[in-house]
Parts: C-alpha cells; structure tokens; sequence
C-alpha cells in the first residue's frame, strides 16, 4: 500500500518549544498566562463537559474560561482573543510600557495544534509546553482546577451543561470580586487607571 501511495501522508506536527524554568516568576501581570481544560461530569446527561480556563499567574486571577462538551483549538484561539481584548488591550504596564505574554500550558492536541500556534505567533504570543508527565510545571492552573473540583464538583450535580454554566458563572464571580484576590486586584485596577 505504501508503494502505491494508498496510505494518507502522516500529519504534520508542530514544533514544541518547553519550559525553561519549572515555576515561572513573573514580574507583573499578564506575563506568564497558563491554560487548562479540566473534565466536570454532567449527571444529567451522562456524559463529561470541559472546563477551559486561562489563569494569570501573576495575580491568580481567572482572566477567561469556557466550559462544552466539545473545545478544539478554535475554541482556545476565540477564547484567547477575549482576552487580549477584555485585558492586554486596556492594560498598560508601569514601568516600561511593554509586557512580552507568555502562555503555558500542556501536551494537549488542542493546545499543540499548529493552527493554534501560528495565531498565537501572529498576536506576538509565546508558547512554552510543560514537560510531559510534570503536572506541577503547571502547579497555578492545576491548583486552581483543584479549588474548583472542591467548591463547585463535589458540591453540585448538573442535570445539564446549561445548569453547569450558570453555577460556574456565579464561582468566577465570586472568586475574582469576592475572593482572597479582590485587593490585589483592585490595587492593580488602580495602576491601570492611573497608566489608562
């Protein structure tokens, strides 16, 4: 069959570029920004929905998240755009005016997709992977996912993705407005509004 040209032509693969340093030590907000999807059982259907969620290591603020059934790369590249537009834009760094965004993340197919890569390239974004089996290369991300198994998964059961998203809305709000992380934010919201 190979002789003959049968077979399909092995798909092209991204190059990976992987960590440096096992816990980045960002200097100011939005410079390390890290992704994870987490599976939550919906009951009512019996079946698993994904929770998307890109955290900012800085401040330990979720800045964006989705949750479906299914999440391809397209999903991960429209939910990134949020985020350039509802945060990096507005943003303006204190001491030198740039920031230079780095975004970390897992082995994930969604996440090593070249179509992913190459617009991440195009938003002046870096890639860096964790090594495989080092879940605590991306110890922010996991622990939040963490929290969020505990405050939200053993405490409900959703009948439907529906009921799941408006329980997860109100845990978001609540963990960035009301949450241990509300007076960094603030003081930080008000360095954007003094640089804005």
């Amino acid at each position: 069959m190979k002789e003959n040209h049968l077979l399909l032509p092995s798909p092209q693969k991204a190059k990976q570029q992987y960590v440096q340093f096992t816990q980045p030590l960002p200097s100011e907000p939005f410079e390390k920004i890290k992704m994870d999807i987490k599976f939550i059982y919906i009951r009512g259907q019996r079946k698993n929905a994904l929770l998307l969620t890109f955290l900012d290591t800085f401040t330990r603020l979720p800045l964006a998240w989705d949750f479906q059934y299914s999440i391809r790369h397209q999903n991960v590249a429209m939910l990134f755009d949020r985020i350039i537009e509802d945060w990096l834009q507005p943003y303006r760094p204190c001491i030198d005016g740039k920031v230079r965004v780095c975004l970390r993340s897992d082995n994930d197919s969604r996440f090593v997709a070249k179509d992913l890569q190459d617009y991440l390239k195009s938003n002046f974004v870096d890639q860096e992977f964790i090594l495989p089996a080092t879940p605590q290369q991306n110890a922010h991300i996991e622990s939040f996912n963490h929290v969020v198994e505990e405050l939200v998964c053993k405490k409900y059961e959703f009948d439907d993705i529906s009921q799941g998203r408006q329980v997860l809305n109100r845990f978001f709000y609540t963990y960035i407005f009301a949450g241990l992380s509300v007076q960094y934010y603030t003081c930080r919201r008000q360095c954007f509004l003094m640089n804005g």
